[in-house]
């Protein structure tokens, strides 16, 4: 017979999630990341079926001057036309039908195995919405970096470069949502956010490596989604950290909290806009607002929803895992 793949649950996987009584234990989701930017940011559906196009404004009108019985030349302001695709994420999940019915709890351990399938699912999207590139995977959405990337652009008053280089780069992003400023999107018609559809007790030909006949519970979880930026001046990225001095606390260490002040004003409005680091950069600020105190340190704390969120200027910051130590200088 051949062998499993490690792509299914065995017996071992089943008695690690077991208590004595056979009840299924509250296993800790220990892989799952904080990414509380996927709670944040709203979903609106696609006005192309599964893209969407929006018109970025590129210049105004020109204003003249005139004196008496001189004629003024029309004008009108210029816009660009900018198609955001969806990436389609899918994972299957497959348990043998004994497995699952000798353990005793049969929708617990699918519940269990769900949960894994959800947590994973979860890290990949908060990844794609800060780093995916379409451009270079297609299968992928265009996420925030790709568009505040180049110091030449004109979007560059809202990237502030701290002078990091190498490849051990981290970043600090100020982001509003809104239909107007930027959003998740989702296919025209589908409803938005995660989706399982649950294929029950089925009898397949095929498990892992193996050809034969078997019986299994089946799950397929999916994902369709996008990112839209109509107008980049209400989103600004902090970028070129370098987080082997900020380790170090170097003399090269970034001045965070300068950083950030440059960013709170290349926004076009500061209100609803959240901040978002990593825990590393979080740390950080944390030691930097305590040597900075003394002298009136700008970090502090609001109240969000009942709950003390650190913040800076008022605005309440968050920490994401997915904001990676290892993103190229911009």
């Amino acid at each position: 017979m051949a062998e499993l793949t490690n792509d299914y649950p065995t017996l071992v996987d089943l008695t690690r999630a077991k208590n004595a009584d056979g009840t299924m234990l509250q296993v800790a989701p220990v892989l799952m990341e904080r990414n509380p930017i996927l709670a944040h940011i709203p979903w609106g559906q696609c006005n192309n079926g599964n893209s969407h196009t929006s018109s970025v404004e590129t210049s105004l009108p020109t204003a003249y001057l005139r004196t008496y019985n001189e004629v003024v030349a029309a004008s009108k302001g210029t816009e660009v036309q900018v198609t955001d695709t969806l990436c389609m994420m899918q994972q299957w999940s497959e348990v043998d039908a004994k497995l699952a019915e000798h353990g005793g709890d049969v929708a617990g351990y699918r519940a269990l195995k769900a949960r894994q399938h959800i947590s994973k699912m979860s890290n990949e999207a908060a990844r794609l919405i800060f780093y995916g590139n379409a451009s270079t995977n297609p299968r992928e959405c265009t996420g925030l970096s790709i568009r505040y990337s180049d110091v030449t652009a004109g979007n560059a008053r809202n990237l502030i470069d701290m002078g990091g280089t190498g490849g051990d780069n981290t970043s600090i992003w100020f982001l509003k949502f809104g239909p107007e400023s930027l959003t998740g999107l989702s296919a025209k018609g589908v409803p938005a956010g995660l989706s399982r559809e649950d294929f029950g007790r089925v009898a397949a030909e095929t498990h892992g490596s193996q050809v034969g006949n078997i019986i299994k519970y089946k799950e397929m979880f999916g994902w369709d989604f996008g990112l839209s930026l109509p107008d980049w001046r209400f989103s600004a990225r902090v970028a070129s950290i370098d987080v082997s001095d900020l380790r170090a606390r170097a003399g090269a260490e970034a001045d965070l909290i300068d950083g950030m002040i440059s960013a709170y004003h290349a926004l076009e409005t500061t209100e609803g806009v959240r901040i978002y680091c990593n825990r590393t950069l979080a740390a950080q600020l944390d030691r930097q607002r305590r040597d900075a105190v003394q002298a009136g340190g700008m970090l502090g704390y609001v109240d969000v929803d009942g709950k003390a969120i650190p913040s800076f200027r008022g605005l309440p910051m968050y920490v994401c895992d997915a904001i990676l130590n290892t993103e190229a200088a911009v």
